[in-house]
């Protein structure tokens, strides 16, 4: 599987090696914000990862953000893909999402996690540091109320943590004129309410 350390340097490490803790360990290690001048660790910052697969169906990755206790920067993981022609219809589906999401949102007590496509975050655009809308996105309670989504767009509660918005129970493609309009009504409902900023 490949690993990325701060969205770069993709290689291939075998199934192996990747379930060692002193490999993990070296990547997460690896993964931390330094400073410029002197290459010091910023510690509020936290680290990082990144994992993609190899499948030639077009990549699947997972970014983490942890350990960042600056209010500027917010810790996440996000699970990306092409959606529009990427891994099977059996993988990618709004039931299997809900799974995936409360497991991340428990295991690494984050403020926002979303299971989006790399071309929706090219058409939209958000302020740097601030949380990004997909397919299936995760907002903790430190975020103020959800605002009411028209249809098909629904709320699902994870108690004690937060909401999930789910855009649509179709197949995200952002390459489809209405589920591009879906994306864009439900941030601009999110910017309206305050929950997100505006650019």
């Amino acid at each position: 599987m490949p690993v990325s350390q701060n969205g770069l340097n993709l290689r291939r490490v075998s199934a192996r090696h990747q379930s060692s803790k002193s490999n993990l360990e070296r990547f997460f290690a690896a993964g931390v914000n330094r400073r410029d001048t002197d290459h010091t660790i910023i510690q509020e910052l936290g680290f990082q990862i990144g994992l993609a697969n190899s499948s030639e169906r077009g990549p699947l990755t997972l970014r983490i953000h942890c350990g960042s206790y600056s209010e500027r920067v917010s810790n996440s993981c996000v699970f990306g893909t092409s959606l529009g022609d990427g891994p099977p219809e059996s993988l990618l589906t709004v039931p299997k999402c809900l799974q995936v999401l409360p497991s991340m949102i428990e295991c690494f007590d984050v403020s926002r996690a979303l299971v989006s496509c790399h071309e929706l975050n090219e058409k939209i655009e958000f302020p740097l540091g601030a949380p990004h809308v997909g397919w299936v996105s995760f907002l903790s309670s430190e975020f103020r109320r959800m605002p009411d989504f028209k249809p098909p767009t629904r709320i699902v509660s994870v108690e004690g943590k937060g909401n999930i918005i789910v855009l649509t129970d179709e197949r995200f493609d952002s390459e489809r004129p209405d589920h591009l309009a879906i994306a864009k009504d439900v941030v601009a409902a999110l910017r309206r309410a305050k929950v997100i900023p505006k650019p």
